[in-house]
């Protein structure tokens, strides 16, 4: 699939960039220094500082860079978008770019709920356009290289336990969703690519460590059965963004492994299931996970490999997202 122009392969793809909060620069960064791009568009709420981003690219690249205020502005005008809006936008916005015929990539959740997931990925399928969510951590090299040592056993479901942490400082700063859709996400993301597609069946047992309407901690264990049979895999998941200090690591116990990334430091330590053998450090390759995941969205649109994390993988987490938030109290299943 292309984006809206039918740009030829070798041809700069022109890029919009959607929403310039936190997320919306770092990819505005990362594009900036690319030069199979062309960043045509930028849009945000407040367009003052679009204004101004679009000043600074025109007068760092001599191109003319458009100051969108309404979505729709975008199709014909790019062939791919960068959608790093607030959460409860993404359908809306994505769902307009994609059944425009404009590739997008957007950052996760995907959407604020399944049935706006539902309706973004129809629009895809309309617009033929590629759909891209922005779960990072796939990218991360120390989960890339967690995933070689597991092999075969992601696609026989044959890993049996894991557990992940992921902890942020509390920094001042305001969310538009809570722990679970903002932090937990990305284990549950993680959790259903390592787990294969064999396990269908779960078990849910959540409970929050700071019963407030913030929901800034909460915790979740799984208990998963393969297609029906008795439970195989216990999974126990801790979000908490109002910790002492950032820790983000994925432990993973398979038949022949035990591994332990660490997200944060991009380190993996690994020994045998068995128990015999020391503990060892793997070397994990240096790549950054941002860039990783712009080359897998850049190549997909141009055709030249699969999309990395599609809508379906993305649905999948939100649902899991939704029935543990809905335990919480946090809302129901939509």
């Amino acid at each position: 699939m292309t984006g809206a122009s039918g740009t030829e392969q070798h041809d700069p793809l022109r890029l919009a960039v959607l929403g310039l909060g936190r997320m919306g620069r770092h990819h505005l960064a990362a594009l900036r220094e690319r030069s199979d791009v062309e960043i045509v568009a930028v849009g945000d709420h407040g367009s003052r500082s679009a204004r101004d981003v679009a000043a600074e690219l025109a007068a760092a690249t001599g191109r003319e860079c458009h100051v969108v205020t309404r979505t729709a502005e975008v199709v014909g005008l790019a062939d791919a978008a960068i959608v790093a809006v607030p959460t409860a936008a993404h359908a809306d916005v994505a769902s307009t770019l994609l059944e425009g015929g404009v590739a997008c990539l957007v950052e996760k959740p995907i959407a604020a709920s399944a049935a706006e997931a539902e309706r973004m990925i129809a629009a895809a399928d309309a617009g033929r356009a590629v759909l891209q969510i922005g779960h990072i951590e796939r990218f991360n090299p120390a989960f890339v290289l967690l995933c070689e040592h597991l092999g075969d056993e992601i696609e026989s479901g044959s890993v049996r336990r894991i557990a992940a942490q992921r902890t942020s400082r509390a920094d001042g700063r305001t969310f538009d969703v809570d722990a679970v859709l903002d932090l937990m996400i990305h284990d549950l993301d993680l959790l259903e690519y390592v787990t294969g597609p064999r396990h269908t069946g779960t078990a849910l047992g959540v409970y929050a460590l700071e019963p407030t309407a913030t929901f800034e901690r909460a915790s979740a264990w799984l208990e998963r059965g393969r297609d029906g049979e008795s439970v195989d895999l216990l999974v126990e998941l801790v979000t908490d963004r109002a910790a002492a200090e950032a820790v983000r690591t994925f432990t993973v116990e398979s038949p022949t492994w035990l591994l332990r990334a660490d997200l944060d430091a991009r380190t993996l330590k690994r020994r045998p299931s068995s128990g015999r053998g020391a503990v060892e450090e793997v070397p994990v390759p240096a790549s950054d996970p941002l860039r990783a995941q712009l080359d897998a969205f850049l190549r997909a649109v141009r055709g030249r490999g699969p999309v990395a994390v599609d809508g379906a993988a993305g649905l999948a987490a939100l649902r899991l997202a939704e029935r543990i938030r809905a335990t919480l109290g946090l809302a129901g299943e939509r």
